[in-house]
């Protein structure tokens, strides 16, 4: 899930500060590092935000990516069997 992934950058993020204050870590890599951890799956999107003029905040980008996932979702449920149906009918059933 994108909040559990999310969760987990941020807590590595976190992690990271404490053993070192001086290491900050900015923004802009952060979602570097986010978006490049993305599945496959979220390869258009990511070409997408990488796109925009203007990047959008952490907090803007887990609720986009929370959207993707469930996009992504939902087209996975439209199974290939579903599809044959709509390409492919049966004469005998079409009356």
């Amino acid at each position: 899930m994108i909040s559990s992934y999310f969760m987990k950058i941020k807590s590595l993020w976190y992690e990271i500060t404490q053993l070192d204050p001086n290491s900050r870590i900015p923004e802009a890599r952060m979602r570097r590092i986010i978006i490049h951890g993305l599945r496959p799956d979220y390869h258009g999107y990511i070409v997408g935000v990488r796109g925009w003029q203007t990047q959008p905040t952490l907090l803007e980008l887990k609720g986009l990516s929370a959207v993707q996932e469930t996009l992504i979702k939902q087209m996975a449920r439209f199974s290939i069997k579903n599809e044959d149906k709509a390409l492919f009918s049966n004469k005998e059933n079409d009356q």
